[in-house]
This record gives C-alpha cells, sequence and structure tokens, in this order.
C-alpha cells in the first residue's frame, strides 16, 4: 500500500504529513511526500529563469529533507518515507497525475477552518482533490492527532447504501472498527425505517457484527453528521461523493465539501465517479 501526502510545508499540511506517517506505520504502507515546487506560478513565467527554477527546486528539497527528519523523529519503528518535488499548474492536477503514475492508493492531505474568503482560498485544493481524484483522500484538520481507526461513522443517504457499506466494512475489518451508519432526515419528515431490522439487515449482509444504524431529524446535514460524530467520539467520518451538477456547483449544496472544511475529525472520501 502506498500513501501520499501532498505537501506546502503549511503547518496544517505537516499535520497532515505527521497523520499519514502514523497511519502508514500502522498499516505497513509506504509514505510517500510530494510538493509542487511552483504550482501557483504560470509555466511560461517559470520558462523566463532556469536559475529561479534551479533555486526553487533546491529549496523545495531541502524542506522536505526537513519535513522527513521530524516525522521520523516522532514516528519511531519501521516506516518508509520517500519525497518528490513535482512541478506544473495547477497543483491538483499535478498530484492526480502523480497518482496515476505511481499507482497511489490514498491520499492524505490537510485543512483547516476558516471563514469568508480565506476559507475558499484555504479549502480549494482540498475540496478540488475530493471532486477529482481516482483514489480516497483523507482530509485532516489542522488539530487533528492519529488515534487508530476504532469508531467510524458513515453518513449516507441510502441510495447505495449495500455498495458504499461494502467498502467502509473492508476498511474498518482492517482495524478491527465499530462502523455507526447516520442516515440524515428533515425534521418534518415522518418515516416508517425500522431502525433496527435495517440494522440486523446490513449486519447480515455484509458479514460483520460491528454496524449500527441510525436516524437523525435535522435539516442541517452537516450539523447533524458533527452533532453525532462528537457525541459518538468517531476517530473518521466516511463519505461517498459524486460529480456535482451545475446547480450544486452553484449553490454549494455538497454536504460532503462543506464538511470538509469545519470538521475537526479526518473524514475518508471516495468519488465514485472517478475511483479506480
Amino acid at each position: 500500500m502506498t500513501i501520499l501526502v501532498p505537501t506546502d510545508f503549511s503547518k496544517p499540511s505537516k499535520v497532515a504529513a505527521l497523520y499519514a506517517a502514523q497511519l502508514a506505520k500502522k498499516a505497513g504502507a509506504e509514505l510517500v511526500i510530494a510538493t509542487v515546487a511552483y504550482g501557483q506560478a504560470s509555466s511560461r513565467a517559470m520558462m523566463v529563469s532556469q536559475k529561479l527554477d534551479t533555486e526553487m527546486r533546491n529549496i523545495a528539497l531541502k524542506e522536505l529533507e526537513e519535513l522527513t527528519t521530524e516525522i521520523k523523529s516522532k514516528v519511531r519503528g519501521k516506516l518508509t518515507i520517500s519525497t518528490h518535488v513535482l512541478s506544473g499548474f495547477p497543483v491538483t492536477q499535478v498530484i492526480q497525475r502523480f497518482v496515476k503514475r505511481n499507482e497511489v492508493d490514498l491520499i492524505v492531505m490537510g485543512t483547516r477552518g476558516a471563514t469568508g474568503l480565506q476559507k475558499v482560498l484555504i479549502g480549494s485544493n482540498a475540496a478540488a482533490m475530493i471532486q477529482s481524484s481516482s483514489v480516497p483522500v483523507i482530509i485532516v484538520p489542522h488539530n487533528a492527532t492519529f488515534k487508530g481507526f476504532k469508531k467510524i461513522v458513515y453518513a449516507t443517504d441510502l441510495i447505495h447504501i449495500d455498495e458504499e457499506l461494502s467498502t467502509v466494512s473492508e476498511f474498518a475489518k482492517l482495524f478491527n472498527a465499530k462502523i455507526d451508519v447516520l442516515h440524515v432526515i428533515p425534521e418534518a419528515s415522518s418515516t416508517d425505517l425500522n431502525v433496527k431490522q435495517i440494522k440486523s439487515d446490513l449486519v447480515k449482509k455484509m458479514k460483520y457484527e460491528k454496524i449500527s444504524f441510525h436516524l437523525s431529524k435535522n435539516d442541517a446535514v452537516p450539523e447533524a453528521i458533527d452533532n453525532f460524530m462528537v457525541d459518538r467520539k468517531a476517530d473518521i467520518l466516511i463519505m461517498f461523493t459524486h460529480k456535482l451538477s451545475f446547480f450544486e456547483k452553484l449553490f454549494s449544496r455538497s454536504v460532503t465539501r462543506k464538511l470538509a472544511f469545519h470538521s475537526y475529525i479526518p473524514m475518508l472520501t471516495f468519488n465514485k465517479d472517478n475511483l479506480k
């Protein structure tokens, strides 16, 4: 298994790198740390000076070496780490090309809560990665620490629950984790869903005993999920996403992307449209 951490050496990305390193050690995976040396500059601008190109690459290499040393000082024991300096623009496309060429299995990247314009700028790379990634992505908030995966919350709209929960269950089995399946409905909704029967059916279908099913009535879906995660003391939230339609983009109705910006608990996302 190969875990990739894109980094810009900011504090949030360093938190994500440490989180990924601890996860890699636990899973016996290889950790790859990559930085895009000039992801904010146009290719034309970078062609002006070969000297500038070389200087920026050398700076990136030095920072990668320092980050690797820092990680190894905090994560003791056997851990394989490799580093890469990439170039190009935009950052998301550069990372995705690397993922496909190097058979990466999982991306781990950082983000942090913010408001207004700052929220848009900080969250743009994380949201873009969720939307375009061909492999699962873990979004790590700035104050998260890796504690293993014993309690998983899987939020679902029930439309593809059997297929999605099968993937979640395989992940949970790796860590012998408990899965809390959460379905949020509007407060005014009346439902004839039999929670106990649904749980029984899911356990039987997945052949995994550590599954429970919960209903939450709340008109604000992100709020309902956040409250549930706090109540359950979840280690990670798992959600499945898809490509946004024009109107969804216009009105920002993607619950997954909203949660990626403000949840303090790491979120593992699967993009069903792009998965390998």
